[in-house]
């Protein structure tokens, strides 16, 4: 997995998961109602950026992702090129302790299997670098999507396994699957 310095540079501890996913359960929330002013069925229209919007409206405090990422840091990532695109955009957690990633691509005709391709290729690369023991379930769920020319990958949702009555499993695959929905209604 590649590897997010923190942006302090400070070497200090960095909280874990759970607590920063408590700490930072407001920080994400979108002034106004940025998802419900989302209409279902004008995906060819749309700005990437509200599927952002969307998903962190949906999943709240469990959307980590707080630092966009630039076109030319996914290409480094995940090998995307501008000419495969119409529009591309990202987010990924500034703590690397957390490793919540958004990707979204509005890819160009006859672009979209290549760029799922690179996404998918991405996913694999992220699960073979992980060191973090606690991260592995969660980055296992790392979800590639397409629907016409448009290509996601996602690792959003709650990766917190202090509730011993539902596993780590159910939770990550219910962050997941409210994470697929949103895009799925947005889509269609």
């Amino acid at each position: 997995m590649e590897s997010f310095p923190d942006s302090q540079g400070s070497g200090m501890d960095t909280p874990s998961r759970d607590e920063n996913l408590n700490s930072n359960s407001n920080s994400n929330s979108t002034s106004g109602d940025a998802g419900s002013s989302l209409r279902p069925g004008e995906a060819q229209n749309r700005n990437l950026d509200e599927f952002a919007m969307a998903l962190k409206e949906e999943l709240g405090g469990d959307y980590l992702p707080d630092t966009v990422i630039d076109s030319k840091e996914i290409e480094e990532m995940t090998g995307i090129t501008s000419d495969m695109y119409e529009d591309i955009y990202g987010e990924k957690s500034m703590m690397d302790i957390n490793p919540d990633i958004f990707i979204a691509v509005k890819a160009k005709e006859n672009k979209a299997d290549e760029v799922k391709k690179l996404l998918n290729d991405y996913k694999e690369k992220m699960i073979a670098e992980n060191k973090t023991d606690e991260n592995t379930d969660f980055i296992n769920s790392t979800q590639v999507m397409q629907q016409d020319n448009f290509v996601f990958l996602f690792l959003l949702g709650k990766n917190d396994l202090s509730d011993a009555m539902e596993s780590a499993g159910d939770k990550i695959e219910n962050g997941i699957q409210r994470a697929e929905e949103v895009i799925k209604n947005m889509l269609s």
